[in-house]
């Protein structure tokens, strides 16, 4: 289960609580 995501304009990036990248995605504007 992810803990955190990082919200930025174009990308949200979801990680492990260990810090490792689950998964890189598109945010829909």
């Amino acid at each position: 289960i992810p803990v955190s995501d990082k919200d930025e304009d174009i990308v949200a990036i979801v990680e492990y609580r260990d810090g490792s990248i689950l998964d890189v995605v598109r945010k829909p504007l």
